[in-house]
């Protein structure tokens, strides 16, 4: 069944006092408009407003409005009655699409005790359960008809955590009018009346449970209908922020002049560091930008771990682990992730996952279980449609970049180890993994078209790869992110290079598609057109980050563009459309002079505009000069090398590059304002040194050449000019550079350095960029960045003035020290702004770092833990009560069946962890189970589960004898 049908938004009315038992008390209807129910009504995709309430924040616009214009509550000695009057209560809300039977809507009224806690599911509560449909009403496409309603209703008693399920014995009144909902409840003995006192709260909520699933949205107040895939709504559905990587919101609650009041809200914990255990090494550092949809945060951690998160308070809500880490390590990038991919229609909704293990995960978002219907049980396995065979070598593969979708289809590329470790060992060239990017449709996972990064047989581009080597060299992939266009329909892959990163001896020719920009259409995969940035790659300078869609105007004349950063240092603008240069290109005499059977093109292209934004090129005018032993040393060290303009041929001496290969725009690429058309870029000067090795004929390298490489440093410093990091902005409409400023003060204040009052020198690490309407922020690295007073310095999020660059405020990224290329995103839910940054990883703890405005009556920020994945410690900690034996044996017998205690592709969530959360869903459910799963559970044994399920060790109880 398509699993989206309807979503009741779980709205938490204004709180009221019950007087005392026997009497009667009346909501005032001014105060419920405020926070009155709202569902939506995607069909015809209007707003209806029934009564001119004052909406929430968060509504959007397929949404209409029901008002509870008054709520009456009488307690009477064996007795509750709760009466609502709605106004304009409409007979049905239609969804035409909606087919599935297996969806229950609930009203809620919980009767809540304890005034200290927001998270109680009270001593009593009231449920109205929507059960069926009539055939009529299946015609119709009704989900709720308030003319002949078919409602169950129970009540469920707690105390102290504990539940009661003889509310089944109950005895149910329900009545429905045109206006009015009356249901009441003729008590049993277990109900202690006497709880219900003049500080009791009380609480109308909504939600649905989709029983396909056995999860309560709740959490989930996703709106349904076609996706917007951008940040006009306050949302953040793309890791870019939408489909052409902008990296731009119009949010402005957050300015320059309240910049100051930012404040952590909250942080989140990854469960990566309690996996450790399981690892044969440390995580990688923690670069994950989590999605924001209507409210939840959807984030992929360094271990391929899928998470979902609450938008408001950091609360982990589910958890998916696919377990690739038992995989291994993969080799280019490691345990490197960026995060996932969403896609809504009316129907429907998934996540997408790419994991290092080489699978494609189509997730639930509301529960994070695999979606059966797509591929193998909810995943494609990666390593098949390719064009050739990569059986034994998916090692040197990997996935860390973010699918995309358009149109209906999910594409992804891959990550390729495009050095020389093929060939170690073989004695003739071997069939190398190559870089095809894919598309699969998004609800069966059926593959619908493969490009061809290198070009088969009669393939445009395929003489280009002269001694047939298009049969077996690799590479040419799409490591880092595809943008795409839904109007045009096109895709935009920013091509790396071929194999090997500096030597292509064996692979004469220009070689398409390495380092080009691919513009492929989204339906059939077919080339529309191309741009090759370097013909014949022998520098691996390849375009690192998402090519930027931008609308501009240039000469009066308005163009959808797309401008591509590079390691070269250049920004390289087209019509997105046809493909043409925005600017004219050159083609440029280089230097051809490199090693034996190396064959060079003899022109590479230069953009005339925009200027570089980086440094290019070496001489020994670049050399640092803060000192004259510095500048002294330096020219030293590279006497010893070959210097020169950018592509100056590899050689057996040594060459050293400027840009590197982590220099020029490197993965954090550009962040675009569309109102001034300023693109802004991060980048760093990162000289490398690259040396050919010659092979012996007994090598196990039958390759000619092979590459040692460092980065070209003289104490701890890189031998050039600093900055050594910069942030520059670019004006599409003109061409031209606005500012350039160092992106951090880098080691100014280093002890050795500091008396030298050297101006800000930028890091070398990745420094990611996120504009706002009006500010622009960055995550700056703290590596290689010391304080005023010679310490080493955190990690920090940091504002800037975009017409100067000037930094208007600075705050340290905590819990962790270091961010390590992490890009920030911010997004609005319930009338607050928020921006959030990964943070940590490696041999650090992970998190997910939030800012919002200070408000009054803040407290202290606490860590909000994930839902530990599954983990099974080696052994079980402490003596095993009685209960929580008990609580074992019912779990193992009446929910392991659907439910795992980490992930899983079964029916359930994950419980691990339940009975923490806000209005458990564990108790819930349990009591859900005897009417829907039709499994016998008692109150004691729903608490020996509880009990059961609060040990830390609890797995270890569960998965070993």
């Amino acid at each position: 069944m398509k699993n989206k049908i309807l979503v009741l938004m779980a709205i938490s009315l204004s709180c009221f006092l019950l007087q005392s038992c026997g009497q009667e008390d009346t909501v005032d209807s001014k105060t419920l408009q405020k926070y009155s129910l709202f569902v939506e009504v995607p069909e015809d995709g209007k707003l209806t407003d029934t009564k001119g309430d004052v909406r929430p924040t968060t509504a959007t616009t397929n949404v209409a409005f029901i008002d509870l214009t008054e709520m009456t509550v009488k307690v009477t000695e064996n007795n509750i009655a709760v009466t609502m009057t709605v106004a304009d209560l409409p007979d049905q809300f239609t969804y035409n699409k909606a087919k599935s039977n297996q969806l229950e809507y609930w009203w809620t009224v919980i009767f809540d005790t304890d005034s200290n806690s927001k998270t109680s599911v009270g001593d009593l509560a009231l449920y109205l359960a929507y059960g069926s449909r009539t055939e009529a009403q299946e015609a119709k496409g009704a989900l709720l008809d308030f003319a002949k309603p078919s409602f169950r209703v129970f009540t469920s008693v707690t105390d102290s955590g504990t539940s009661d399920t003889s509310f089944l014995d109950d005895k149910i009144n329900t009545t429905i009018s045109e206006s009015t909902i009356i249901f009441s409840v003729e008590k049993s003995s277990h109900v202690n009346l006497n709880k219900i006192t003049s500080s009791t709260k009380v609480r109308f909520e909504a939600y649905y449970i989709d029983a396909s699933n056995n999860g309560f949205s709740d959490f989930y107040p996703n709106t349904g209908g076609q996706m917007r895939y951008d940040t006009s709504e306050g949302q953040w559905p793309t890791y870019g922020g939408d489909l052409g990587n902008s990296k731009y919101s119009p949010l402005d609650q957050i300015n320059r002049d309240n910049v100051k009041d930012l404040a952590v809200a909250w942080v989140w914990d990854s469960p990566d560091h309690a996996l450790k255990p399981r690892l044969k090494g440390p995580t990688d550092r923690f670069k994950g930008t989590p999605l924001m949809i209507d409210g939840v945060l959807y984030v992929r951690t360094s271990l391929n771990i899928a998470v979902a998160i609450d938008a408001e308070t950091g609360r982990t809500l589910w958890v998916f682990d696919p377990e690739s880490y038992l995989f291994g390590r993969p080799g280019n990038f490691g345990y490197t992730t960026r995060g996932l991919a969403y896609w809504r229609d009316d129907e429907d909704q998934r996540l997408f996952l790419a994991t290092g293990d080489s699978k494609l995960f189509a997730l639930n978002p509301r529960n994070g279980t695999p979606i059966n219907s797509f591929g193998n049980g909810g995943f494609v396995d990666l390593k098949k449609g390719l064009h050739r065979s990569v059986e034994g070598q998916d090692r040197i593969m990997n996935y860390s970049a973010p699918p995309v979708v358009c149109r209906d289809v999910v594409i992804i590329g891959s990550i390729v180890t495009d050095g020389l470790g093929f060939f170690r060992g073989k004695k003739a060239p071997v069939d190398m993994p190559p870089g095809d990017v894919r598309a699969y449709d998004v609800r069966t996972g059926e593959m619908r078209w493969r490009f061809n990064t290198i070009p088969q047989a009669g393939e445009f581009g395929v003489e280009t790869w002269e001694d047939e080597s298009w049969k077996w060299v690799g590479a040419c992939n799409v490591w880092s992110i595809i943008s795409t266009d839904e109007e045009l329909g096109y895709a935009y892959l920013p091509v790396s290079a071929p194999s090997s990163n500096f030597y292509g001896g064996f692979r004469p020719g220009d070689n398409l598609y390495g380092q080009s920009l691919v513009c492929v259409d989204v339906t059939t995969g077919e080339r529309v057109w191309h741009f090759q940035t370097i013909h014949h790659a022998a520098w691996d300078l390849d375009l690192p980050a998402a090519p930027n869609l931008v609308d501009i105007t240039v000469d009066g004349r308005a163009i959808k563009a797309v401008a591509q950063v590079s390691k070269t240092g250049f920004t390289y603008v087209f019509d997105r459309v046809t493909g043409e240069p925005v600017w004219p290109i050159e083609e440029r005499p280089v230097p051809t002079d490199g090693v034996p059977g190396e064959i060079l093109s003899p022109t590479q292209p230069y953009p005339t505009r925009p200027p570089p934004f980086d440094r290019q090129g070496l001489s020994e005018d670049d050399l640092i000069d803060f000192t004259p032993q510095m500048r002294e040393r330096a020219k030293q060290f590279v006497s010893q090398f070959r210097l020169g303009p950018m592509f100056t041929p590899m050689s057996t001496q040594g060459t050293i590059m400027l840009p590197g290969i982590n220099g020029g725009g490197d993965w954090m690429g550009g962040a675009f304002d569309p109102e001034t058309g300023i693109l802004y870029v991060s980048s760093k000067t990162l000289p490398t040194l690259i040396k050919l090795v010659e092979q012996s004929p007994d090598s196990p390298w039958p390759i000619r050449y092979r590459e040692e490489f460092s980065f070209a440093f003289v104490g701890n410093l890189p031998i050039v000019k600093p900055p050594w990091g910069r942030f520059t902005a670019i004006d599409l409409n003109k061409g031209e550079i606005v500012w350039q400023r160092a992106n951090s003060d880098g080691p100014r204040h280093q002890p050795r350095l500091k008396p030298l009052n050297l101006p800000p020198l930028g890091t070398w690490a990745k420094s990611n960029l996120m504009v706002t309407k009006t500010l622009l922020f960055a995550a700056v690295s703290g590596h290689g960045v010391y304080e005023p007073d010679g310490k080493p310095s955190p990690a920090k999020l940091c504002a800037y003035d975009k017409a100067t660059g000037d930094a208007v405020w600075k705050h340290p990224i905590r819990p962790g020290v270091y961010n390590g290329g992490g890009a920030p995103m911010t997004y609005q839910w319930k009338g607050r702004q928020y921006i959030v940054i990964p943070t940590g990883g490696g041999r650090d703890q992970a998190h997910l770092v939030a800012f919002a405005l200070k408000r009054e009556g803040d407290t202290q920020v606490k860590v909000a833990p994930a839902l530990p994945p599954r983990l099974i410690p080696t052994e079980v900690r402490g003596k095993v009560g009685e209960s929580e034996a008990k609580g074992l044996a019912v779990f193992q017998a009446k929910c392991l069946g659907c439910h795992t205690m980490g992930h899983g592709p079964l029916k359930g969530p994950d419980l691990l962890g339940a009975h923490e959360r806000p209005r458990p869903m564990l108790v819930r459910s349990m009591l859900l189970m005897r009417l829907s799963h039709g499994v016998e559970v008692s109150a004691e044994e729903i608490q020996q589960v509880v009990d059961f399920l609060k040990r830390e060790d609890a797995p270890a109880l569960l998965y070993t004898k």
